[in-house]
């Protein structure tokens, strides 16, 4: 349904990137290929933390479905930054729990 409204955009962002599947990662990408619009894509995630759930392991294990665009891309030598310090919530949030 959303690709009837024709979205177009010049950045993708895409949020928790290293949990996504290679072809997840590349629909949206792919979408504004014949607008020839998109000029930036910005991956953020944590590649040390949980990869790709693919539900069959032998597919997974053999077709390397089990490793996201954004790890693949920092194994291939892509620049990145690494935050060295993370906030996961306000401490008047966190007090409540």
């Amino acid at each position: 349904e959303l690709v009837q409204y024709q979205f177009e955009y010049d950045t993708l962002i895409i949020e928790e990137a290293a949990q996504i599947l290679d072809i997840e990662t590349f629909i949206p990408m792919v979408l504004q290929s014949k607008h020839g619009r998109l000029k930036r894509i910005i991956l953020i995630g944590d590649h040390y933390q949980l990869p790709p759930i693919v539900r069959n392991r032998t597919l997974g294990k053999y077709s390397k479905l089990d490793q996201s665009l954004f790890h693949r891309l920092i194994r291939l030598g892509v620049p990145y930054h690494l935050l060295n310090m993370q906030g996961r919530c306000r401490p008047n949030l966190r007090r409540l729990w």
